[in-house]
């Protein structure tokens, strides 16, 4: 770089960083950055919209928790965004994605594949190449009955190249209609589709796919059906991805290098800071049909023993690269392991932890407590986050504690923070709908296969590291509670465990009381269910009606709840309109038995009250097996999840 030449900082919001389209946008920009001396930020996000119900693996259902990387990209530390909006909002909605890029209205954004308004862009030439392979298709190979696998209507890319093949199918005197355009949702989970679209069309001969990643779910369904791409029916990728080449046959494909799109965009916005002309600009990658087996149907000539012997040896020399990086992810995954209770320290232990050549200087930011992020929910940034240990130049330390509280912004200025012509990538750290915090390190793009590796990883020591310290402040306050009932005679402890309002517990009571249920030994191994109930609308009732109306409500409530469970069980009002019980589970009973009987002998009791609103409570459960490692705090935080997630549903409130 000149040395006249300023230093940039660009950020680049991409989807799954396995995925090969965003790999290989990861890895232009690296090049780019690297050839231009600016400072890149990578933000591995998923995609709107994922987890929910329907999910092939139900463990897919927190990765949603990714997202939350966009926070840390809508820094004004930052010159310039590049974002992949087009295969990270695949699965949603267009207004969905205009939604996420409004978000960064007061950033100058580059759109990759996709555009949007007052946005620069970075476009594939979807056409030129395309109709090379298809006119290929229809000219020398003969086909009479092409059909295509297209993506979401949201995807720009998609909507191109479905239009470049319905013009192609009317000038060769063909009707393109749903039966032979199916479109899918997710190229990895595709095979549906494509049984769908065999059955339609028993007579098909060529099958045109909108991305590789799609071909290669056609791969798999023809070989199924004893079908070989290219000898019984032709096959057309688009993207010409690493794979393309060598799978079998040969995958013939339109060659859209996303590398070189990240790359040549990379270098127009740093050319557009460097002149002050941000006027919007539209950039346009060239494509080139690429003929191989799937297409052709004839085979490829074999290569020579020079070739093979070349690609042999890069093969063994990929793997002796990977053999020695995953040795040394073992060796992290051991040190991980190999802290303490809950001292600061464990912080640099974790970053000692990736002390390797290949990783270089690491960030490591955490919340000072976890921050619960629900699906669906905006997540809302706390204002401060804590700078816990740092790696610089194979140097791990752990700042001062009165310099380690920062605001979010400030992670891209902090004193140690040495950014220029660096890559850095974030990695989210989670746990379930628990958010701790992020780590930003440098990794070289030949290591991001394990960059969710790390994220497990680190994820799994945080969260051991607050259960450890989780458990000490439980064990403080049973040992404060014990010795305060030892000071205090019977009454004076019934005095001040009891709520005075319900004579029901108060929450002091209902904490003692659920100890000694939890520790007692003849409970080890039976089935158990916390209660989380909330009064809906109290502030409601007691503007409206009065607060005597309101504490009328409170009673009802702890009334309907204490008849509805047995004498054994620990009923308490925790809050100021919320409730709390502890059971053991019945033979045949659940915890939804409980909470159905509770609202339904709430209803009973609402027809006598003759008031004029109706009392409802919102209830969540946890069932658990009880055991030496249950923890009353953990066991309470998923009882309320659950209480929020029926919160959602409550009806309005009636009058």
């Amino acid at each position: 770089m000149d040395s006249e030449q300023h230093s940039y900082r660009i950020g680049l919001i991409i989807a799954d960083i396995e995925d090969n389209f965003s790999n290989a946008l990861a890895k232009g920009a690296m090049k780019a950055a690297a050839e231009s001396g600016d400072s890149l930020f990578i933000y591995p996000v998923k995609y709107l919209d994922i987890g929910g119900p329907g999910l092939l693996d139900p463990k897919q259902q927190y990765e949603y928790q990714y997202n939350m990387l966009f926070a840390y990209a809508k820094s004004h530390q930052l010159d310039f965004i590049l974002m992949g909006l087009s295969s990270i909002g695949f699965r949603s909605t267009r207004e969905k994605c205009l939604s996420v890029l409004d978000e960064f209205k007061d950033i100058p954004t580059l759109l990759l594949c996709s555009k949007g308004e007052a946005c620069s862009s970075a476009m594939y030439d979807n056409v030129t190449g395309l109709r090379q392979g298809i006119e290929y298709l229809f000219n020398e190979r003969g086909c009479k009955h092409p059909c295509m696998l297209s993506g979401l209507f949201t995807n720009e890319d998609a909507v191109e190249r479905e239009s470049v093949f319905r013009d192609i199918m009317i000038s060769h005197g063909m009707e393109p209609s749903e039966k032979n355009i199916l479109h899918i949702r997710d190229s990895k989970l595709c095979d549906d589709v494509v049984e769908e679209l065999l059955s339609l069309n028993p007579d098909v001969d060529a099958i045109v796919c909108f991305n590789d990643e799609t071909a290669k779910g056609v791969y798999q369904v023809l070989e199924k059906h004893g079908l070989r791409p290219g000898r019984d029916i032709a096959v057309l990728g688009f993207d010409d991805i690493s794979e393309s080449s060598e799978m079998d046959p040969p995958l013939a494909t339109i060659r859209a290098d996303a590398a070189a799109l990240c790359e040549k965009a990379f270098h127009s916005v740093h050319e557009m800071l460097s002149s002050g002309n941000m006027s919007p600009r539209n950039i346009v990658v060239n494509t080139e049909f690429i003929l191989r087996e799937s297409a052709s149907g004839l085979i490829n000539r074999p290569l020579s023993i020079k070739e093979y012997q070349h690609q042999i040896q890069r093969y063994k020399h990929l793997l002796n690269d990977f053999h020695a990086m995953d040795k040394r992810m073992n060796v992290v995954s051991r040190d991980m392991l190999m802290f303490g209770s809950s001292d600061n320290e464990n912080y640099t232990r974790f970053i000692e932890a990736l002390k390797m050549p290949e990783i270089g200087d690491c960030y490591l930011y955490v919340f000072e407590r976890p921050v619960l992020y629900l699906k669906d929910e905006p997540w809302k940034t706390p204002d401060d986050i804590y700078l816990r240990a740092c790696k610089i130049d194979q140097k791990v330390f752990a700042p001062p504690e009165s310099g380690q509280k920062l605001t979010v912004d400030e992670i891209y200025g902090n004193p140690y923070f040495k950014a220029e012509g660096k890559v850095f990538i974030f990695i989210d750290i989670y746990s379930r709908s628990m958010q701790y915090g992020v780590l930003m390190c440098e990794i070289p793009y030949i290591y991001f296969r394990y960059i969710e590796q790390l994220c497990f990883q680190i994820s799994i020591a945080l969260k051991i590291m607050n259960l450890f310290e989780s458990s000490e402040v439980l064990l403080a306050e049973k040992e404060e509670i014990l010795k305060r009932l030892e000071k205090e005679n019977l009454m004076l402890g019934n005095i001040s465990n009891t709520d005075e309002l319900t004579e029901i517990l108060n929450r002091r009571g209902f904490v003692t009381e659920a100890f000694k249920l939890l520790t007692e030994d003849e409970n080890m191994g039976k089935g158990a269910a916390l209660f989380y109930a909330d009064l809906n609308y109290l502030k409601l009732i007691n503007d409206r009606y009065g607060h005597s109306e309101g504490d009328f409500a409170i009673k009802a409530c702890a009334d309907v709840i204490s008849k509805t469970f047995s004498r054994n069980s620990i009923v308490a009002r925790i809050g100021g309109d919320e409730f709390a019980v502890l059971t053991l589970l019945p033979s045949g009973m659940t915890g939804n038995s409980f909470i159905n009987a509770v609202k339904d002998n709430l209803s009973l009791d609402n027809l006598g009250f003759d008031k004029p609103y109706i009392i409802r409570l919102s209830i969540g459960v946890h069932t658990f097996r009880i055991s030496d490692s249950v923890q009353l705090k953990q066991i309470m935080e998923k009882a309320d999840e659950a209480l929020y997630q029926d919160k959602l549903h409550k009806p309005a409130f009636d009058k």
